[in-house]
């Protein structure tokens, strides 16, 4: 199935008869020498799975970017000065990355940065540097985090943000460190404690980005008061501007703007 998917991808860079092929072309041929030898490429060797990944980019950017703008506004937009370069290095990073939460942001970040937004060169390229450094499972707790303060309008707890995405199986089978736990149906559940431990690491690494920060607060309400002390002031994880800023850019803001979605670009006569 992932090998029918592939040359799924490169035929519509290498078929004109595709919808994407048009616009996948201007997006590949806007970057000067890399670009031409990319679409050739695309079809005339066996890709590697950095090429793979890329085409997959490039394709899945090319219909986003076909869903807001005409030709002529695309175009416009390759032709602004940062536009190569900014291409260049979404494709670089699209070859080395994996997971589709991971390469959507990317693909969101170029098309907001690039096409939505052209006059915010300097913080789409901080956005790239930081996709580059996080994996799929850091941008799906970043996003938990957010939708979970949204949600309860405070922010959540910082132990129960190392909580995201572990769910309890009624069996330890395949787990690396399984802990036993009460599910809501007052059976026996388990969870990996490998899973929770590794959340710990992803959530150092979005504060050490500066995305998030652990505050602490001076008063809990009374009901989360411990007899343990340690846990009578818990920490909160909470998301700094710099972290919305970038949730912002990779989000499908773009896309849900309609024609709109291409200011700053010259609108067709």
């Amino acid at each position: 199935m992932a090998k029918d998917n592939d040359d799924d991808h490169a035929r519509k860079l290498t078929s004109i008869h595709q919808p994407t092929y048009d616009v996948a072309m201007m997006l590949l041929n806007s970057i000067p020498t890399l670009g031409p030898a990319l679409a050739w490429f695309a079809g005339g060797v066996i890709p590697d799975p950095g090429q793979t990944a890329r085409d997959r980019f490039v394709v899945e950017l090319a219909k986003k970017v076909e869903a807001i703008l005409d030709r002529e506004q695309i175009q416009e937009a390759l032709q602004r000065e940062p536009a190569p370069a900014l291409l260049s290095h979404a494709m670089n990073i699209a070859s080395r990355s994996f997971g589709a939460e991971k390469l959507e942001a990317l693909r969101n970040a170029t098309l907001n940065g690039v096409f939505h937004t052209p006059a915010n060169v300097n913080l789409t390229a901080v956005v790239f540097g930081i996709l580059d450094r996080l994996t799929d499972s850091h941008i799906s707790i970043l996003k938990e985090i957010d939708a979970k303060e949204k949600a309860i309008k405070q922010p959540i707890r910082w132990d129960q943000a190392k909580w995201i995405g572990v769910v309890p199986k009624p069996s330890s089978d395949g787990m690396r460190l399984p802990t036993r736990t009460l599910s809501f149906e007052d059976s026996d559940s388990f969870v990996d404690e490998f899973d929770i431990q590794t959340n710990e690491i992803l959530l150092a690494d979005l504060a050490s980005l500066g995305l998030i920060v652990e505050r602490m607060s001076t008063m809990p309400p009374i009901q989360e008061w411990s007899t343990d002390a340690s846990q009578n002031l818990p920490g909160y994880a909470q998301i700094t501007h710099k972290g919305r800023l970038v949730l912002e850019h990779i989000s499908d803001q773009a896309q849900s703007t309609g024609n709109d979605a291409g200011q700053g670009l010259p609108t067709p006569m």
